[in-house]
């Protein structure tokens, strides 16, 4: 599947319905017609149920201008969908939602490394996942103006204390608590047979269920982390 139909299908099923050019330049109106023929394939080929389409003429030719869609993924869409992107793609698609602005580019990339090494790639995915988690919380760290603790149980204490301000005590306990649970049980499955400090001909290699749990787990936490620091900065 051509990647910007994979990226129109997935911004779908997350609930965008309306596609538009960023502003009203013809700079953006142009790279916005790529998006827009998309859509409209996307229409074309059953994977959506409806797309309606608001156009204008300049210089004796066409271009989008709008296009709403309603009703969703189609049963065809979300199978299609589900073939390229494999399964647990959900938490991919709310990281992506959260993570979408431009200053959090790179936790997008280290996002997309775990997501692509799951299959191909169990043991670099998990090395992955754990660099993906390490960069949200420096992130959220450095978005703080704070200093970026170097260990990494103070660096997950100190993102636990910018997330959490304003929980009520007991909340801010039970939530996070096991966040550090979690979040150390990775570092330990990372550090058995992941790739971070090399591996022998003993070591069992993990399977590819093994490592989109690990990928996933990291997508739930960073969303969690995430969402929380914007609530707080709102």
């Amino acid at each position: 599947m051509e990647a910007r139909l994979l990226h129109v299908l997935r911004l779908i099923r997350s609930g965008t319905n309306k596609f538009e050019p960023k502003d009203g330049s013809p700079e953006e109106a142009k790279r916005f017609q790529p998006i827009a023929n998309a859509v409209v394939h996307a229409k074309d080929m059953g994977y959506i149920r409806d797309a309606i389409t608001m156009v204008d003429c300049c210089g004796g030719q066409k271009y989008f201008k709008t296009v709403i869609t309603s009703g969703g993924l189609t049963y065809h869409g979300e199978e299609a969908l589900a073939d390229e992107i494999g399964p647990g793609t959900l938490i991919e698609q709310l990281v992506d939602e959260i993570a979408a602005s431009d200053n959090k580019s790179a936790l997008r990339n280290n996002w997309d490394r775990a997501i692509e090494r799951s299959k191909s790639d169990p043991m670099g995915s998990i090395t992955a996942a754990n660099s993906f988690l390490e960069s949200v919380m420096k992130w959220i760290v450095e978005q703080s103006g704070e200093p970026v603790p170097e260990n990494r149980k103070k660096l997950f204490e100190l993102t636990a204390k910018l997330v959490s301000d304003g929980l009520p005590s007991g909340q801010d306990s039970a939530i996070l608590g096991h966040f550090d649970t979690i979040l150390r049980e990775i570092g330990s499955l990372r550090s058995k047979i992941g790739d971070a400090h090399g591996s022998t001909s003993a070591t069992r290699p993990p399977t590819p269920n093994q490592a989109l749990l690990s990928v996933n787990i990291a997508g739930s936490l960073a969303l969690y982390l995430l969402d929380s620091f914007d609530e707080q900065n709102r």
